[in-house]
């Protein structure tokens, strides 16, 4: 028995051996000619067998193969398939050369749906997740400017601010216009809430919440032929956004990318202020005179000294010539640094750039991804961490994101997306003028505050008491420390560091979106999907006014408070759908998806405030009020929609393509009785497969297209009837209900846009270069209209249809290849858009529609003017185009009518990308020409004597602040112009804050400017070392990046301000108040894998 075994024993070792010597184990690498990169997934297939392996993330492979293999197939999709005689090598490294043929572009459509780019009939463009995350911005709005034609982008630079996107226009007189956000199939809500031209502040856009780093790559559907199947969600555009899944690596992939960027206002895009003339509105200093009832002894020693006025927030004061003058800091016997120490009334050394620090942002992200036969599976953590350029300003974001997919069975997938973001952000900026409380610097401090002052002594913003230490106190002749209003209390406007330290704002946000979806394939041409998508966040609030600030001492209707607020949005979508594709025959393809969706949106809020006033210092709680009706305020704004859709495709013989899609729509927000019709018709026709032209070697692609839809654009809650909403309660009483002063119309129907698109597409050499070219024709009517209407009828307000917007467009994209060799490549991509927007028609009866003013000047729609027009007064022009004069020697003033255009001639993006080897090179350039816009910068900042316009020399050769006499020795300005009678002006008129430089002096239109600009956006360099290097440190694709975004602008044709800002989303643009200066930033990067 014991033989026997050990017999066998040898037997089976015997065999063993053998057949090991039959074998034998070949690995290497399979690499692209293009970069000499690994290339992942490409299969290895022993030929005439079906045995094989697939190359790893960095292209290596290893294969045990049977003695006398001698031929072994590589192949991949977009790769040339090669047959490689391996003989007795162990070790076989291949390289791969792109199949031209093969590589069709494929793009991302309505529903989430991939498709080749020849079969769609309507423009599509996509970036690159890759070039958004290389250039990080803190919204990811922000990374399209420029790389997109027909796309425009408006940014703020608020902490956290927002950014508005139009896509082709606007498409609503008074209603949104902002695209729909759709991420892996979930519609993300871009709700937006934004300060304005008179206070507030920006909280930004909810797009801001999608995370860069999670991106693979964003496709933006233009036209209504791409976005019809949204229907009344279609008719701003859409952005669908893909983000990252795993991929197949050996064992789990572990990619790591962070970064640091540091940040710093571009002093260009402060205003021009003028150095040599101090606070007041006098050429002369006051003087000081001691009074002991109201003085403290210690101010005795200045009596007779050379005073500033420091309540003044002008700057028509005396010359900046060095006299010893007493400044705001010396009178203040806590303050032994300065306390009555005289100094030389000069320019300043630091002025309100001083304000500006350098802003720090680190941004961090690890995701560990796997991908295989059970499926796919990735999980991303992002840290990113602002440090503002503003004092006491900070922003902290987390993001995880969870994406997987499992197959459940060979013909049944189940796919979990989750994405996770809680941000916080402490200091967000006001914006615009609010006289009450100042919190917007730039247009508080910025636009009223004398050239003389050091910001830096201003640091110290309270002294050892905690009494606020304010450049703008009383004037002590009249106040000392103990009156009714003290001598230190501020006149009109906080310390600015005051401000930013104390009257700060904070909020804290939670948003979760995510999916839950199930695949089940009956056949290789049929699958059904069923999904269920959520988009949920909450958010609070907090603001504070300080006691000891201004407007404890100055009645401006406001007090020392706190409010805290909270809101929440919740939308949940449920979808349905059958997907086909099926080659009816050889020639013949045709494919459809069908189904249907319920939306449900629910949108909450709820406020506390103290009322009229504060108890104690530097207690935030509302329990802190001084009276015990506190402020309260509550709402509740639900919504559904229910709608069928289908979109139907054919495609012959790769050449000729023909889709239509319909939606119908049930909304709550819009008439029971009605249903709303979203139809869309596109035809693609690829003339480069003819056979004439199939073997062109000059012609690589050629495509033409058309395309006509119908989108819509739905209303908000409540405005089918009226409502009442409640009034505050006091004490004992009853709660009181008020209704609301909005008459609505119980027939409202939705926007609705019908848009007709023709485009070409072509390519040469090779593809080397690419042209894709389209004109539209968009026909917004039905359109909302909120006006005011007479008290008498009992409401203020109605809101309703009328009205029509046309807009029409020529968009360009080309992209070139002008050098590729095997180390060295020159890209160049160009995207050009020149639109014109009308506005036909507003309500019967309306000629005129107010966006927004700022003051006496408006942003209006009117009849057969472009959309948003600026309207204010003008100059008075006689025949020849001269502007008039009055016997005053000032100029003669016209009755407000437009003087300005918002809208650009045209806009458009330039990129050049150079790589040599593992070098990359890149440089994004952003142009708009022409459209005006409306600064109340340069008009307060002339009127207040603030800036560089306020002085020089006149004709004479002398100052020209200098008094307006009958000599040579002559101040003021002869302004250009002619009499009524047509001669020339001579009239000398003074140059001060009621002459030349009032504002009653001058048009509105005197201060609208071009608002065209050439800037060079993003700049990116980056270096990926060698595999066969970083390898040995054990991890892949290490790359070094160094950043600038925002890095100069090149050129611009208005003053003091950057013209591309804006107060964030919204339709009121074109128009500023104290606008922050732009930042620029410099940024260092490290990303691998491993």
């Amino acid at each position: 028995m014991k033989l026997k075994t050990l017999l066998l024993s040898f037997f089976i070792s015997l065999v063993s051996i053998l057949s090991y010597a039959q074998e034998r184990v070949i690995s290497g690498q399979v690499t692209s000619v293009t970069d000499k990169t690994g290339i992942p997934g490409i299969s290895v297939i022993i030929k005439d067998t079906d045995l094989g392996t697939a190359t790893s993330l960095d292209g290596n492979f290893k294969l045990t193969i049977p003695e006398g293999t001698s031929v072994l197939v590589f192949s991949g999709i977009g790769y040339i398939t090669k047959e490689v005689n391996i003989g007795s090598r162990s070790i076989v490294d291949v390289v791969l050369e792109e199949d031209i043929d093969q590589l069709e572009e494929v793009v991302v459509t309505a529903l989430g749906t991939t498709r080749e780019k020849r079969a769609v009939g309507y423009a599509v463009q996509t970036v690159d997740g890759e070039s958004l995350a290389t250039v990080k911005a803190d919204n990811v709005v922000k990374s399209l400017a420029g790389k997109v034609a027909g796309v425009q982008v408006r940014s703020s630079s608020n902490v956290g601010g927002g950014s508005s996107i139009i896509i082709r226009g606007n498409s609503s007189l008074s209603g949104n216009n902002q695209p729909l956000f759709v991420v892996d199939g979930i519609p993300v809500s871009n709700n937006y809430s934004a300060g304005g031209a008179f206070g507030g502040r920006d909280y930004g856009n909810g797009a801001a919440d999608i995370n860069p780093d999670d991106i693979e790559n964003m496709t933006v559907l233009k036209g209504a032929s791409a976005t019809a199947l949204y229907g009344s969600r279609g008719a701003n555009g859409v952005i669908i956004i893909t983000t990252k899944s795993g991929q197949k690596t050996k064992g789990w992939g572990v990619s790591v990318n962070t970064g640091v960027t540091f940040s710093k206002i571009n002093e260009a895009t402060l205003p021009n202020y003028q150095n040599e003339y101090g606070g007041g509105y006098s050429q002369e200093f006051e003087t000081f005179t001691f009074d002991p009832s109201i003085h403290p002894a210690e101010w005795a020693q200045f009596d007779g000294d050379l005073i500033a006025a420091y309540g003044d927030d002008a700057s028509w004061g005396p010359k900046l010539d060095g006299t010893l003058v007493r400044h705001w800091d010396s009178w203040d016997p806590t303050d032994t640094d300065n306390f009555g120490k005289l100094r030389p009334w000069s320019p300043t050394e630091n002025g309100i750039e001083h304000l500006f620090s350098t802003g720090v942002i680190y941004n961090n992200n690890v995701s560990l991804s796997k991908a295989g036969e059970f499926g796919n599976f990735r999980v991303s953590f992002t840290n990113y961490d602002l440090t503002g350029t503003l004092p006491n300003s900070n922003q902290v974001r987390n993001t995880l994101n969870i994406n997987s997919t499992v197959k459940l069975t060979d013909k049944l997938s189940s796919t979990v997306l989750a994405n996770y973001v809680q941000t916080e952000t402490i200091g967000r900026p006001g914006t615009g003028y609010a006289a009450a409380d100042g919190n917007a610097i730039m247009a508080s401090f910025g636009l009223w505050h004398q050239r003389q002052l050091d910001l830096s002594r201003m640091e110290q913003y309270q002294n050892a008491n905690g009494v606020q230490r304010t450049w703008n106190m009383h004037n002590p002749n009249y106040y000392g420390p103990n009156t009714d209003v003290p001598v230190y209390a501020a006149s009109y406007w906080d310390n600015p560091y005051w401000t930013r330290q104390k009257n700060y704002v904070n909020d804290y946000k939670d948003r979760f979106y995510g999916k839950w979806e199930a695949t089940l394939e009956v056949k290789d041409w049929l699958k059904f999907v069923g999904r269920v998508a959520m988009d949920y966040y909450n958010e609070e609030r907090e603001n504070r006014t300080a006691k000891g600030g201004v407007v404890e001492f100055v009645d401006r209707g406001l007090y020392p408070a706190y409010g805290r607020s909270m809101r929440s949005n919740l939308e949940v979508n449920y979808e349905a759908f059958a997907m086909i594709n099926k080659d009816i025959t050889s020639d013949l393809n045709f494919s459809a998806q069908i189904g249907a969706n319920r939306r449900t949106e629910r949108w909450t809020y709820m406020g506390l405030s103290t009322s009229q006033g504060l108890v104690l210092d530097d207690l935030y709680s509302i329990g802190n009020t001084a009276n015990d009706n506190v402020g309260f305020g509550e709402n509740y704004i639900p919504k559904e929609v229910q709608a069928v859709f289908g979109v139907f495709s054919f495609g012959y013989k790769n050449m000729i393509y023909l889709e239509s899609s319909l939606r119908n729509e049930w909304a709550s927000t819009l008439p029971a009785s009605h249903s709303f019709f979203y139809p869309s018709t596109s035809a693609s026709f690829v003339f480069s497969e003819l056979p004439f032209l199939s073997d062109s070697r000059v012609l690589s692609f050629g495509k033409i297209r058309a395309g006509i839809s119908k989108v819509g654009n739905a209303p908000g809650a409540f405005l089918l009837g009226n409502y009442y909403y409640p009034g505050s309660k006091y004490d004992s009483e009853l709660p009181t209900y008020y209704p609301s002063s909005i008459l609505t119309s119980p027939d409202l129907l939705p926007e609705v846009t019908v848009e007709r698109e023709v485009g070409l597409e072509l390519s040469f050499l090779e593809n080397r270069i690419s042209l894709d070219a389209a004109y539209y024709n968009k026909l917004s009517s039905d359109q909302f209209v909120n006006q005011p209407i007479p008290g008498s009828s009992g409401n203020y307000r109605s809101f309703g249809n009328g009205g029509e917007i046309e807009v029409k467009g020529f968009e360009l994209m080309i992209n070139a290849t002008p050098i590729r060799t095997e180390a060295f490549s020159w890209n160049i991509g160009v995207n050009f858009e020149k639109s014109q927007s009308t506005v036909i028609t507003i309500a019967e009866g309306t000629e005129s529609l107010t966006i927004g003013s700022i003051y006496d000047v408006s942003l209006v729609h009117r009849p057969g003017m472009p959309y948003g027009s600026i309207v204010g007064t003008d100059y008075v022009y006689n025949d020849k185009g001269e502007k008039m004069i009055g016997d005053d020697g000032y100029y003669l003033i016209s009755d407000p009518k437009v003087i300005g255009d918002i809208n650009p001639d045209w806009v458009a993006g330039f990129t050049n990308t150079f790589t040599y080897k593992g070098l990359s090179l890149s440089a994004v350039f952003d142009m708009r020409q022409g459209g005006e816009l409306f600064s109340q910068t340069h008009r307060w900042g002339v009127s207040n004597g603030l800036l560089e316009e306020t002085v020089g020399n006149n004709d004479l050769g002398n100052p020209v602040r200098n008094p307006v006499t009958e000599d040579n020795t002559s101040g003021g300005v002869i302004l250009n112009g002619v009499l009524e009678d047509g001669s020339q002006n001579t009239t000398r008129v003074a140059m001060n804050y009621n002459g030349a430089a009032a504002d009653y002096h001058n048009p509105e239109s005197a201060s609208v400017f071009d608002a065209g600009y050439i800037k060079l956006r993003d700049v990116s360099l980056a270096y990926q070392l060698p595999n066969k290097i970083t390898e040995k440190w054990g991890i892949r694709n290490l790359t070094l990046t160094a950043t600038g975004r925002n890095l100069a602008i090149l050129k611009r044709d208005s003053p003091h301000i950057d013209p591309e800002l804006t107060y964030g989303v919204g339709n009121f643009q074109g128009m500023e108040i104290g606008f922050l200066p732009t930042e620029r930033s410099y940024g260092f990067n490290l990303k691998f894998d491993f």
